[in-house]
């Protein structure tokens, strides 16, 4: 660690640099609330191998350092906010280069936390400046039987610009992911439910400069599996409002940015989940939810596997809506055009519903679940598929969308695609 002067970029100088820790964790110890549910929890714990914290009056730059751990919990904890990082729990105004984490982070049985943000390399940014160029997570991440609110995992970056509303620059470039991301029975607690989970990053919130904003030349190879989600407490849907997210590069984003480059080869399976009317499941091999600027030669090859809905816990899940697309579940934007995509592998899902009440339950597409836009130009094109198969699986052909895309305007929107 050393100091560094205002113009270290272009001297080729860095905060931390050709480092190599190699060293098993075991989380111990924890912090247990009086109270029976998460509202009683006020404890928050950051956890990282590097640092708990990445930040300073200068962007903070790591390059080429890498990390062997494997992290484990060995005490239950119940708090109101959880962080892991392999290098931070959390970071500001950071540049991270051609930096690895390998290993694992188990954390199954043990945590009980109102917000939990996991990430290969970084468990939450908060926005501002950072850069991800060339890093690599090869490390397992596991989140077996954990209780909480909103849970947020990325191979590279769990949340990003969740607690700043305003601009920020950002931009993942050659990073990928090999480790399998496995949550798996989940319970969630109180209201407004959310488990977001990507290959590179789980929840992207903040990316307002589009120029400065940008996804290029990511991979995904590992298996993303969101296992079972169960509902822990009374709360009725209509207030838990349950939202799952899975995606190959990203599991959603909320503002839009420039996405271009980017594969996925693992398959990506979203689970099932003892939620019904008012829950949201979306599934895709780059994205679950994307708003971009633009999307361009993207491509999934992995087998897509949508949520599964329960078939005899309510009578009317007219609410539920299930979206799963070869390339996004759902891509919002409204002059956002996608370019020399490409899809393949199989592509499933199920859902049950009741055939008076189901409406716009599901959809499921070869490219896209569904999309929004207001344009009347051509905005997809030189896109193509070769799935094996696609199968809805509906128990009802009410409500239930195969291959079908809905637009506002005019359906002018295709152009050089094959097999649409």
């Amino acid at each position: 660690f050393y100091k560094i002067g205002p113009a270290y970029k272009s001297h080729g100088d860095y905060s931390i640099k050709d480092l190599i820790i190699d060293a098993d964790v075991d989380i111990c110890g924890g912090s247990v609330s009086d109270s029976e549910t998460l509202a009683g929890a006020s404890t928050e714990v950051e956890i990282g191998i590097l640092a708990a914290y990445c930040h300073g009056t200068l962007p903070t730059i790591i390059r080429n350092c890498h990390i062997y751990s494997d992290v484990k919990f060995m005490h239950d904890w119940r708090i109101s906010n959880m962080r892991i990082g392999g290098f931070c729990a959390g970071a500001l105004d950071s540049d991270f280069y051609d930096c690895s984490f390998n290993g694992s982070i188990d954390m199954n049985d043990y945590v009980a936390a109102g917000n939990i943000e996991i990430g290969g390399i970084v468990g939450s940014v908060q926005c501002a400046e950072v850069l991800f160029d060339g890093c690599i997570n090869n490390a397992d991440i596991m989140a077996d039987n954990v209780t909480c609110v909103e849970l947020n995992i990325g191979g590279i970056c769990g949340d990003f610009g969740g607690s700043i509303n305003g601009g920020c620059r950002f931009q993942f470039t050659n990073c990928s992911n090999t480790g399998k991301i496995s949550p798996n029975k989940i319970t969630m607690q109180i209201g407004l439910n959310s488990v977001l989970v990507g290959g590179i990053v789980g929840c992207m919130w903040e990316g307002m400069y589009v120029e400065k904003s940008v996804f290029s030349d990511c991979h995904n190879s590992g298996y993303i599996c969101l296992g079972e989600i169960l509902r822990g407490d009374d709360t009725p849907d209509e207030v838990a409002q349950p939202f799952f997210c899975t995606g190959g590069i990203i599991g959603h984003t909320a503002n839009g940015m420039a996405m271009e480059n980017c594969i996925n080869t693992g398959n990506i399976t979203a689970g099932s989940t003892n939620f019904g009317p008012h829950a949201t499941s979306c599934t895709g091999g780059i994205g679950g939810v994307l708003n971009c600027s633009y999307l361009s030669g993207c491509h999934s090859t992995g087998d897509i596997t949508g949520t599964d809905f329960p078939d005899d816990l309510y009578e009317d899940v007219s609410t539920t809506e299930l979206y799963v697309g070869g390339l996004v579940g759902v891509y919002l934007n409204e002059h956002a055009p996608i370019h020399n995509c490409h899809t393949g592998g199989n592509i499933s899902t199920r859902i049950y519903g009741d055939s008076e009440n189901t409406a716009n339950c599901g959809y499921i597409g070869t490219l896209l679940g569904m999309c929004m836009f207001q344009i009347t130009t051509p905005f997809i094109y030189s896109c193509s598929y070769s799935q094996a198969s696609i199968d809805g699986k509906p128990c009802h052909e009410t409500g239930f969308y195969i291959g079908n895309s809905k637009f506002i305007e005019e359906e002018v929107y295709w152009a050089s695609c094959n097999e649409h």
